[in-house]
């Protein structure tokens, strides 16, 4: 079979603002027939379209707090709000006429019993980190030392990464499907995808390229 489309994912960090300017970048150069974003319809309508009373939004009200306080306090520490890169992508899309598709799946309709349990924990350990700690993280932000801390903070679990995979599948499937409509896409994923995203892409006979905003994560 030949290649059946090219997709260029552009690896970005979602709390970096230099993945706004790779995406830019990228976009300008490129002139994607199509841009396609990590995130599933749920997200999309709430980040980008600004829905707010979208009916997915019905999890445990527990959850919903603690994820919500999370994203808060984690866009204070990073200084910067997460997502910001794919607004910046949705809105270059726009402006040259070209369709936008959110290509990832609902966490709630892969996850198995194990993950879900771990989606619902890490939150709340996390606040009961991130709380006693927020001070002087705030400090350690002013030194520019929050970094290299964050990761022992927040470390990847197993469960997650079970969940990562199984995104990317469902993400590469989505691409594939819409490669028959679309010769040149950009996909703005997380870094951490490119190595599964691009692999499965390959799979299915569909030419990649990466950008990706960190070095350490290539295709």
């Amino acid at each position: 079979m030949g290649m059946k489309s090219k997709v260029i994912l552009v690896g970005v960090h979602h709390e970096m603002p230099e993945s706004c300017q790779a995406v830019s970048r990228v976009f300008k150069e490129t002139r994607p027939d199509a841009v396609c974003l990590e995130l599933c319809q749920e997200r999309y309508q709430r980040l980008i379209l600004g829905e707010t009373s979208f009916p997915a939004l019905s999890r445990t009200g527990v959850k919903r707090v603690c994820s919500r306080i999370t994203r808060v306090l984690t866009d204070f520490i990073r200084g910067y709000k997460a997502g910001t890169e794919f607004q910046v992508a949705c809105s270059m899309a726009k402006e040259a006429g070209v369709p936008v598709f959110p290509v990832d799946v609902s966490a709630d309709q892969i996850q198995d019993k194990s993950i879900k349990v771990s989606q619902h924990v890490r939150p709340l350990l996390l606040l009961l980190v991130l709380f006693p700690l927020l001070i002087g993280l705030a400090k350690l932000k002013m030194f520019g030392l929050h970094e290299k801390v964050w990761p022992f903070i927040y470390p990847p679990m197993p469960s997650m990464e079970l969940l990562q995979v199984r995104r990317d599948e469902h993400m590469a499937k989505k691409l594939a499907d819409l490669s028959n409509d679309f010769p040149c896409m950009m996909a703005v994923v997380g870094f951490n995808h490119l190595k599964g995203l691009s692999h499965e892409l390959r799979e299915r006979s569909i030419s990649v390229s990466c950008v990706s905003v960190d070095s350490r994560y290539q295709c």
